[in-house]
C-alpha cells in the first residue's frame, strides 16, 4: 500500500470527517489497520510505503512523487523471481476518479513502457467504484491505455469463481470507514461492488 505516510502535522479533512475520524492521525492509523485486516483475508504479504494521501498534501510535486513511486515499484519487482503478475489501477478522464490512484497509474505505465523482462505480465484493473460511478466502459479504458499512455494492450481477463468473489467482498467489508463515507455520498459500496463483480 503506497499512501500510508504518517503526518507530522495533524490535519482535519472533509473525507476523514465523513469516514468517522476526528483527525488525520486517527484516520491513518485506523485505515492502515483496516487495510491489514482486509489483506489478511486474501492471504497477502503486506508492505506499506511512505507516500502522503493527497488530502494531506495538496501542494505536492507530482513529477517528483511519480519518480519515487517508479523507483519503489522497480525495487519491489527486483525482489521477485519467476513469473510475476502486476496489477495497477486504470485511469479515466480528468476528475473521473481518485488522484492518488491516477498518480500510481502514471508510475505503473512508466514501468510498463520501460520493462524488458518477459516474465512480468501487467494487468490494469477497473478502479471501483469510479469505473461504475462515471460509467467507464472497457473500450474507453483500452483507448486511454493505447492512445493516452502509449502502451500496447492485449485483451485478457482474469476470471473469478464464486469463492474468489465472496472472499473479495469479505475483504472489502473490512474497510468500514470508507463504506461509511461512500454511504454519506449515497453510494452502496459493498452492494454495488457485488453487483459489479457478478456482472463481470
Amino acid at each position: 500500500t503506497f499512501f500510508t505516510k504518517e503526518n507530522k502535522e495533524i490535519q482535519k479533512t472533509y473525507w476523514d470527517e465523513m469516514s468517522g475520524f476526528k483527525d488525520s492521525e486517527e484516520a491513518i492509523r485506523e485505515r492502515t489497520s483496516e487495510n491489514n485486516n482486509a489483506l489478511s483475508i486474501l492471504g497477502s504479504e503486506i508492505e506499506n510505503y511512505s507516500f502522503n494521501d493527497i488530502q494531506y498534501d495538496r501542494g505536492r510535486n507530482v513529477e517528483e512523487l511519480k519518480k519515487k513511486l517508479v523507483d519503489d515499484i522497480d525495487s519491489m519487482l527486483m525482489k521477485i523471481s519467476g513469473q510475476v503478475f502486476v496489477y495497477g489501477p486504470a485511469k479515466f478522464q480528468i476528475k473521473e476518479g481518485n488522484s492518488d490512484h491516477y498518480l500510481l497509474h502514471d508510475a505503473f505505465m512508466e514501468i510498463i513502457r520501460k520493462n524488458s523482462n518477459p516474465n512480468i505480465t501487467f494487468f490494469v484493473y477497473e478502479d471501483y467504484p469510479y469505473v461504475e460511478q462515471f460509467s467507464v466502459s472497457f473500450s474507453k479504458i483500452r483507448k486511454r491505455l493505447s492512445i493516452g499512455d502509449g502502451v500496447h494492450v492485449d485483451s485478457q481477463s482474469v476470471r473469478l469463481n464464486k469463492d474468489d468473489i465472496n472472499k473479495k467482498l469479505m475483504a472489502m467489508g473490512k474497510y468500514s470507514s470508507q463504506i461509511k463515507a461512500f454511504n454519506i455520498l449515497n453510494m452502496d459500496l459493498l452492494g454495488g461492488l457485488e453487483r459489479f463483480n457478478r456482472g463481470r
